[in-house]
């Protein structure tokens, strides 16, 4: 499982690291920091222990954001792999903290995500959002996308 990821010259990305990786990685943040070339990133370094989704919301109806959540965390449970996936929907966000609580994955630790910012000398930072975070700031209405 991939724990850490340091990316430096890739695809405009100079330098950037983003820690403590978990079970289930959601990537958020504005359309200017990469992503998808993030995405793209783990999917050449991981391989077979890795899946990766681009703007998982795609396609789906806000009713079925939970149960698709489930699935991916009972295929990622039953195969050991481990989930990286980029999202612009705070919905998909909610659904992913229910999903979670409903099994296990909040209490266990298992679910990150990471707001992928650029601050004003065109750098990329990570800010890591662990379970805790993830579930108190959705719970609260905080915005953390």
């Amino acid at each position: 499982m991939i724990k850490d990821i340091h990316i430096q010259n890739y695809y405009g990305i100079t330098d950037l690291k983003i820690n403590d990786c978990k079970q289930i990685n959601l990537l958020v943040g504005r359309n200017e920091v990469r992503k998808e070339k993030i995405l793209r990133f783990v999917f050449d370094i991981g391989k077979v222990s890795s899946k990766c989704f681009s703007k998982v919301e795609n396609g789906l109806h806000y009713t079925d954001m939970k149960d698709f959540w489930l699935q991916i965390i009972k295929f990622s449970i039953s195969n050991n792999v481990q989930i990286f996936a980029t999202t612009h929907s705070y919905e998909m966000i909610k659904a992913l903290v229910s999903a979670a609580k409903e099994t296990n994955f909040i209490e266990e630790d298992k679910i990150r995500l990471f707001k992928i910012i650029k601050n004003s000398q065109e750098k990329f930072r990570s800010l890591k959002y662990d379970s805790e975070m993830l579930e108190s700031s959705v719970k609260e209405g905080i915005e953390v996308r």
